[in-house]
């Protein structure tokens, strides 16, 4: 999600179901097992600035964590201990060590290339999900 006019960015990424299959003794790999049909979703919220045409800066400023059976049933057992959402800012100062800067060329209303600065030198490719911007996305 991007609100230009707020200059912020979010990241939302959602981890479902709940991988199975992994197996710890006690009761670890009990709380494990009530987790199974379960959703974990972060929202990592950044705020950007753009520097020109294609160079933008991002700083993540707060993390949020929602988990959720995607059923809808309430978590049982020790499993329902687990908050079902949190929410932690990040001290400026562990923010500003994790500052990205990115290089953007948009291909197209659906396609952005960016690769990162120096230590990472990361390429990354973006592909819109969703609505197209020309449809009032």
């Amino acid at each position: 999600e991007i609100d230009v006019s707020a200059q912020r960015v979010r990241n939302v990424v959602s981890l479902a179901p709940w991988p199975r299959g992994v197996v710890l003794p006690g009761f670890l790999g009990d709380v494990l097992q009530q987790l199974d049909d379960a959703e974990v979703t972060l929202v990592l919220d950044h705020r950007f600035e753009a520097y020109g045409q294609s160079r933008i800066r991002i700083v993540l400023e707060s993390i949020r964590r929602s988990l959720a059976r995607r059923d809808g049933a309430p978590l049982d057992g020790l499993a329902a201990w687990i908050p079902d959402a949190t929410a932690y800012g990040v001290p400026e100062v562990i923010s500003i060590l994790g500052t990205g800067r990115f290089d953007t060329v948009f291909v197209d209303d659906n396609y952005r290339v960016s690769r990162g600065a120096a230590p990472g030198l990361q390429l990354r490719v973006f592909r819109r999900v969703g609505p197209m911007a020309s449809a009032g996305a």
